[in-house]
């Protein structure tokens, strides 16, 4: 009343999801690394190819102009996972901006890929967020939400490419393994 600031906070009830009387969300089946790669190579918005000249401590690379994924030869499933899905998230930064730039983006997808390793239960030890922490440090709320958002974008496109290829990789293994029908048997009559 007499104009002078204040600062306060908004208290509000949160509840865990497991307060709630709804029905509990269905655990993730557990992926192999193998079954996961195959479906993200199966539904990759961009192309995939394996290169042995790739420089020195670089995993994948996303290249803008060819739509393409080089992939370092000879790394295992969980490493190659996750540097094809950092790649795969600078694929959906790029698409359709043209000024999209790697370095603007590079905290965002290596932070989705974090995500989508951490959604499928691989392995994501190896991530460190020390970076990502300094770059983001001292940024204005809007700036930090901008970045969950993007997060949330490209491991969202991400995910959602994955589940695609883990339907069609079901679909097809249940057409292989298909029981053929048999003719129904008369039945003997007593006469």
């Amino acid at each position: 009343d007499d104009g002078s600031m204040g600062q306060g906070t908004n208290m509000e009830k949160a509840f865990d999801i497991s307060q709630t009387r709804g029905r509990q969300p269905q655990p993730m089946p557990q992926r192999s690394a193998d079954e996961l790669l195959a479906a993200m190579i199966t539904e990759s918005p961009a192309r995939l190819e394996i290169s042995d000249q790739l420089p020195d401590g670089i995993q994948a690379q996303y290249v803008p102009r060819s739509r393409t994924v080089f992939v370092r030869n000879g790394m295992d499933e969980a490493a190659t996972f996750h540097a094809i899905s950092r790649e795969l998230a600078h694929a959906s930064f790029a698409n359709g901006n043209p000024s999209y730039s790697r370095r603007d983006f590079s905290a965002q997808a290596y932070c989705a890929a974090y995500v989508v390793g951490q959604k499928y239960g691989l392995d994501v030890s190896a991530f460190s967020f020390d970076k990502v922490c300094a770059m983001n440090q001292g940024q204005e709320p809007e700036a930090l939400r901008l970045f969950v958002a993007d997060v949330k974008s490209a491991a969202y496109s991400i995910e959602q490419g994955i589940n695609q290829g883990l339907g069609e990789l079901e679909q097809t293994a249940d057409k292989e393994f298909s029981v053929a029908e048999q003719e129904p048997k008369a039945k003997a009559t007593k006469s």
